[in-house]
């Protein structure tokens, strides 16, 4: 259930990708932003790194969203969901060589076969261009 809804949530940043964002959601999503960035660090915990990661993904920031999934790499080099988001943003920005290494990633270090799936069909893709 955990790697549904993680495949939803892709879902729906690329949704999000595709429309205007209301200026009266980029202020909520950077409120809680601000709020988590406030928030003590966890020894060895990723999970604030990645929340931050996927809320600026939900409002088309990139650059952050890529600053914070490689921050949560920097605590948990193996964690899968900051190497899948990393993938999705190098793949945006067409670095693609950067999305195929965190698609490797991916398959190396995922458990879960939906994400390993994904992974590999990304790597095929990227590796024919």
């Amino acid at each position: 259930m955990k790697y549904f809804a993680i495949v939803v949530f892709f879902a729906v940043i690329f949704a999000y990708a595709q429309k205007d964002i209301p200026l009266a959601e980029i202020a909520r999503v950077k409120a809680e932003i601000e709020s988590l960035n406030k928030q003590p660090d966890k020894p060895g915990s990723v999970e604030k790194y990645i929340k931050i990661g996927k809320l600026y993904s939900q409002i088309n920031d990139a650059d952050n969203a890529q600053a914070s999934f490689e921050k949560a790499l920097s605590i948990d080099p193996k964690n899968e969901t900051a190497h899948f988001m990393l993938a999705l943003i190098f793949e945006k920005k067409k670095m693609i060589e950067k999305a195929i290494y965190h698609w490797q990633r991916c398959l190396e270090y995922s458990a879960n076969p939906s994400i390993k799936g994904i992974a590999a069909k990304h790597i095929s893709y990227l590796s024919r261009k």
